[in-house]
C-alpha cells in the first residue's frame, strides 16, 4: 500500500471509530426500552432533531449522486433542491398531527400509524413490508457511495468491496446496539464533517482554480451555455418532468421508515414545526 493511501485510510478509520465511540459513550447510561430504542423516548429538542433529520436526509447521495447528476445533466439537478424545500413545507403542516397520534397511541413505526389510522393490521403489515423492501435499494445506494469514497481514499490499492462489507457490519452493529439516539449523536459528527467539506469543496476549490465560485460558474457557462437552463415542455428532463418529479418526491418525502422514526422522536409539535423552518437552510450545502 502506498503512503498516501495509508494516511487517507488511517484518517477514515479514526473518523469511523471515533464517531462510534463518541455516540456509544453518549448513550451508555440510557435505559433502552422500546420507546427509547426506536423513537428516542420522544424527547429530542429542536437542535438534536435537526441534526438527526439532516443525517437521515443528506446522505452520500448529497455529495456523490447529486454532484454526478449536476455534472452530467446540469439544470435538471435543481429538482433536488426544490423537492426538499417543498417536502419541508408539507412537513410543517402534516408532521405535527402524525406526531400527536403517535404520542397519544404509543405508535413506534410507520406501519403502526397506518394500522391505527385505518383500523387494519393487514394494511400496517403491508406498509411495514413495503418500507423494508424499499430500504434495500436505499441502503445499496449508501453502500455504493461508501465504496466509491473508500476506493478514492485507498488510491485503488485494495479491494474496496471488502472494506464496504466491514463498514456495513460496523454500521449495523452500531445501530443495533445504540438505537435512534446513537444515530442522532453520530449525526452531530457527520454534520460537522459535511459543513467542513462544503467549505472546502464549495469555496476553497473554486477560489483556488477559478478565482471565486462565480468564476467557476462563468467558466461552466462559457463551455456549456445551456447547461443551467431547463428544456421546455415535454422534452426529456424538461419543465414538465421537473414539476411532476418535484411534486411526487415532496409528497413522499417523509414516508421512509427511518423518517417516521425521526418524526416520532420529537419532543413536541412545535419542535417539528421549527425543524420544518430550519432544515431548508441545510439545502445551502447542496
Amino acid at each position: 500500500m502506498t503512503h498516501p493511501a495509508a494516511v487517507a485510510l488511517s484518517i477514515v478509520a479514526v473518523v469511523v471509530f471515533g464517531t462510534i465511540a463518541f455516540a456509544s459513550l453518549s448513550v451508555r447510561r440510557i435505559n433502552m426500552n422500546p420507546h427509547e430504542y426506536i423513537v428516542g423516548g420522544r424527547s429530542f429538542g429542536t437542535i438534536f432533531l435537526w441534526v438527526l433529520l439532516a443525517g437521515e436526509i443528506y446522505t452520500s447521495f448529497t455529495f456523490l449522486g447529486m454532484a454526478g447528476w449536476a455534472y452530467g445533466f446540469g439544470a435538471p439537478a435543481y429538482y433536488i433542491l426544490a423537492y426538499g424545500t417543498c417536502g419541508y413545507i408539507i412537513g410543517y403542516f402534516l408532521l405535527p398531527p402524525i406526531w400527536r397520534a403517535g404520542k397519544e397511541r404509543g405508535l413506534l413505526t410507520v406501519g403502526d400509524f397506518f394500522a391505527d389510522r385505518y383500523g387494519s393490521h393487514a394494511l400496517g403489515a403491508a406498509v411495514g413490508a413495503i418500507g423494508f423492501f424499499l430500504l434495500v435499494p436505499y441502503v445499496a445506494l449508501q453502500l455504493s457511495g461508501l465504496q466509491n469514497l473508500l476506493s478514492v481514499a485507498g488510491y485503488g490499492t485494495y479491494d474496496a468491496t471488502t472494506a464496504v462489507a466491514i463498514g456495513f457490519v460496523l454500521i449495523a452493529a452500531f445501530v443495533f446496539l445504540t438505537g435512534l439516539r446513537g444515530t442522532a449523536w453520530a449525526s452531530i459528527v457527520k454534520d460537522a464533517l459535511v459543513l467542513g467539506a462544503v467549505v472546502f469543496a464549495g469555496i476553497a476549490i473554486p477560489v483556488q482554480f477559478f478565482g471565486s465560485p462565480a468564476g467557476m460558474i462563468d467558466q461552466v457557462l462559457r463551455a456549456h451555455p445551456n447547461t443551467l437552463v431547463l428544456a421546455a415542455g415535454m422534452a426529456p428532463r424538461g419543465t414538465v418532468w421537473y414539476v411532476t418529479t418535484v411534486a411526487l418526491t415532496a409528497i413522499g418525502f417523509y414516508m421512509g421508515p427511518q423518517s417516521f422514526a425521526a418524526v416520532y422522536s420529537a419532543r413536541s409539535e412545535n419542535t417539528l414545526r421549527r425543524n420544518a423552518m430550519l432544515l431548508p437552510f441545510y439545502q445551502i450545502v447542496m
